[in-house]
């Protein structure tokens, strides 16, 4: 079944033009030699980045190198050793990772960014537990950035081969936010209180769910419109 590029009528194989517009039906697929003219140009243009990836890396380490290497340095020479620094050198690398990670690799590859980007996360949090002498990485950082990160992975590919599309994308955005907060209450109140209650967390799932089921809703409405459309030519 095909349809017509310029008004949608449901097109025969044999048809040749649009019944209704009059506009040549070309097939892609068909030889190039069985006498129709060419739709294409010989000549493609050469696709040129926008952004140089080795400047932008470049620059941006300049950039963030600066005040990393100023706290040091006020750090050395107020406190006469490396303390508070740590602090900011630790988020400065995280900031680093996150604007370098999506042009270290020559071809789109969001997965490569996302595991990269939570290994910089993570690496943070356990700087951040060594420097405060406590012990709150294990129980309750890893669950919970590994936990954002599934749900990121997960949507991630589901887009990627087309599963998600249009308003369904942000539609599992909100389930995904809604059953995160959930996890996070869980994963808290095991830590601090050593009881499982799910008090604020279900407020929040709920919100996001009626937010997903109207986006779901309006993705359907906006099917039926095109496929009405296209069957009475409006």
């Amino acid at each position: 079944m095909s349809y017509c590029v310029n008004c949608g009528v449901e097109l025969d194989k044999p048809e040749k033009k649009c019944p209704l517009c009059g506009v040549k039906v070309i097939n892609p697929r068909q030889n190039k030699s069985s006498g129709i003219d060419k739709e294409y140009p010989e000549n493609r243009d050469i696709h040129v980045p926008l952004i140089d990836k080795a400047l932008w890396v470049k620059l941006l380490s300049i950039i963030l190198a600066t005040p990393a290497v100023i706290c040091l340095i006020l750090n050395l020479f107020y406190n006469g050793t490396v303390s508070w620094s740590l602090y900011a050198i630790g988020g400065i690398a995280v900031a680093w990772s996150l604007g370098v990670s999506p042009f270290l690799f020559k071809k789109p590859a969001a997965i490569k960014w996302i595991i990269i980007d939570v290994a910089a996360v993570l690496g943070y949090l356990k700087l951040i537990e060594y420097l405060a002498v406590n012990t709150w990485f294990l129980p309750v950082a890893l669950p919970i950035v590994l936990g954002a990160a599934l749900f990121t992975l997960v949507i991630t590919v589901l887009i990627q081969r087309h599963v998600l599309k249009d308003l369904n994308i942000p539609c599992a955005i909100f389930l995904a936010i809604g059953l995160l907060l959930v996890g996070v209450e869980i994963v808290l109140d095991l830590h601090f209180t050593g009881t499982l209650r799910v008090e604020w967390s279900w407020i929040v799932l709920v919100s996001c769910m009626a937010m997903a089921t109207t986006l779901a809703v309006l993705e359907r409405q906006k099917k039926a419109k095109e496929k009405l459309r296209r069957r009475f030519h409006i």
